[in-house]
């Protein structure tokens, strides 16, 4: 018995640093419905590969301490490695990473490397446009279905960091963090009050209009 857990806590050691690694990547990003676990797996395989390349040498030497019986000052060490190798490791390769990725696909940039180390543009327009809009903000104009006579057909709202858009292969529903009143063709003029956020189903979008500028300002009130 304590041999089996030793064995399967090394397997865990050796493929741990990978998997974080690439749940990281992933982070706010969109991936194909349905995954693809042969991919993730492999992806995780390597980076876990690559990390323990690069502290092969402490592992070596700490391994050569504990099969000499030296285990009552290997104390320390080991979990000095395990903080540095299974956690410090994998957060300073995947959040990096996850950001380089994020920029590629948000710009359409990807490269070939980008397509090694996992990015994809296998995403559709919704996700596409929602990443562009989290990285500097943006006013979306959402005309609702339905032809209900007490309820707003037009929502206008602004989209930024307290907003939220479903990412494949998750539901496309959209929270708003901040509402504003339109005019007779969608332009806006003022805030609601009181300020309010608003959570549109995707079932009740019939059509959606993303666009830049601050609202206050008269150029965009005038449409110019």
């Amino acid at each position: 018995m304590p041999g089996t857990l030793i064995s399967l806590l090394i397997a865990l050691a050796a493929v741990l640093p990978g998997f974080v690694t690439v749940e990281l990547t992933q982070r706010q990003r969109a991936v194909q419905s349905g995954g693809d676990a042969q991919s993730i797996v492999l992806r995780a395989l390597f980076y876990a590969l690559l990390i323990h390349l690069v502290w092969s040498w402490w592992t070596w030497d700490l391994v050569r301490d504990l099969l000499g019986g030296d285990w009552a000052d290997s104390v320390l060490p080991v979990v000095e490695w395990t903080v540095v190798v299974l956690v410090l490791s994998p957060i300073a390769v995947g959040l990096p990473l996850n950001h380089v990725l994020r920029t590629a696909e948000r710009n359409g940039t990807l490269a070939w490397w980008h397509y090694a180390l996992g990015g994809r543009d296998a995403r559709d327009a919704w996700d596409v446009v929602f990443q562009r809009a989290a990285a500097g903000g943006a006013w979306v104009l959402v005309h609702l279905k339905g032809d209900q006579p007490d309820a707003p057909r037009i929502v206008l709202g602004k989209y930024g960091k307290g907003s939220v858009a479903g990412q494949s292969p998750a539901e496309h529903d959209l929270y708003l963090q901040e509402l504003w009143a339109a005019d007779s063709i969608g332009r806006p003029v003022e805030q609601l009050d009181p300020p309010r956020g608003m959570w549109v189903a995707k079932e009740e979008i019939a059509e959606l209009y993303v666009f830049d500028g601050d609202p206050t300002d008269d150029a965009v009130r005038s449409g110019r």
